[in-house]
């Protein structure tokens, strides 16, 4: 074997030695020194502590490189979790805004409710709201004392409870009707008829029926009613 020197002369190799450069049992590469004479025992361990030493320092790199890369990524990662969480603060911010809003709203519209329930409730005349099924939902004092019936025996129930029986019999289908073809009959224009109390007395009554619609699509029915014991309707 012949290697080329700094100059132009080459000079004969006696061996190549090849050293591993590793470490914890991760290899790094390998160190070859070509010698041309022999290498005396002490030199050659000398190579040897040489080999590990670079190995060592190779290994420290390979760490510092890493670490490095692995605080980069948890820098990373913690600026992305940082970024979520102010994103999640100014959501639950506007969440928060918007439910106090809607509470507001809410309590606005119960104030209004209650406000115009207190006008029917005190009516000379009685009030009646029926659902499109014909389900009596409000029942003012006035209607108490026509009907005899405490509201709680009444709110929940059908309305023809509250006619006598010519009338109830076919009052379903009467607003199945109107809920079918949406051709008034009654609604809006006042009659005289009779009520059916709960001792089971027919008194006159002049009846008035209006309609209101909900936005969820929900028909309502509010009836006016004015005991005709006590006036004369021309």
């Amino acid at each position: 074997m012949f290697i080329k020197t700094s100059g132009a002369a080459q000079i004969s190799a006696a061996s190549l030695l090849v050293l591993p450069l590793s470490f914890n049992e991760r290899v790094y590469g390998v160190m070859e020194v070509i010698y041309v004479q022999k290498l005396e025992k002490q030199y050659l361990e000398l190579l040897k502590v040489a080999s590990r030493n670079i190995a060592t320092a190779l290994e420290s790199i390979y760490n510092n490189t890493r670490t490095k890369a692995l605080l980069e990524e948890s820098y990373r990662q913690t600026e992305m979790l940082r970024s979520a969480e102010e994103e999640l603060r100014q959501n639950l911010e506007e969440l928060q805004a918007t439910q106090e809003m809607v509470e507001s709203k809410q309590q606005e519209v119960e104030e209004i409710v209650t406000r115009y329930e207190q006008i029917l409730e005190g009516c000379v005349d009685c009030v009646i709201s029926i659902s499109q099924e014909g389900i009596i939902d409000f029942f003012n004092q006035a209607a108490e004392r026509l009907w005899g019936y405490d509201r709680n025996e009444v709110m929940g129930k059908n309305v023809k409870t509250l006619m006598p029986q010519e009338h109830s019999h076919n009052h379903d289908q009467y607003l199945h009707n109107y809920m079918t073809t949406h051709v008034p009959q009654v609604i809006g224009k006042g009659r005289k008829v009779e009520a059916l109390t709960k001792s089971g007395e027919l008194v006159p009554i002049f009846l008035t029926l209006s309609e209101a619609r909900l936005k969820d699509g929900q028909h309502v029915f509010t009836a006016f009613i004015k005991d005709l014991r006590y006036m004369q309707i021309q």
